[in-house]
């Protein structure tokens, strides 16, 4: 179950318990109930907050920082050449 029904479900349990006596066997049966949704509630949220796990270790650079900085420098260059015509928009407007 997702935390939204557990909580909805611990919300129509406690609706359900204001209404009646409180020493009344139906009043066990709903607090009974509602310890289970708690423990349910309080699972889901456990692993909810659980840290999650780290990147491996590398003991060798797939490709050396370098490499990628000149890699993505050149793309970065190509990419600047396709955006600066030759003409400046000005000049195109008069032709």
């Amino acid at each position: 179950m997702a935390m939204s029904e557990v909580t909805e479900k611990i919300r129509r349990i406690c609706a359900r318990l204001v209404d009646v006596a409180p020493d009344s066997a139906k009043a066990a049966g709903y607090r009974a109930e509602l310890k289970t949704a708690a423990n349910e509630l309080a699972a889901i949220q456990k692993d909810w907050n659980k840290q999650s796990q780290g990147d491996t270790h590398q003991d060798v650079a797939r490709q050396s920082y370098r490499s990628r900085e000149k890699d993505s420098a050149d793309g970065f260059a190509e990419g600047m050449k396709l955006f600066s015509p030759t003409k400046r928009d000005s000049d195109k407007r008069k032709n």
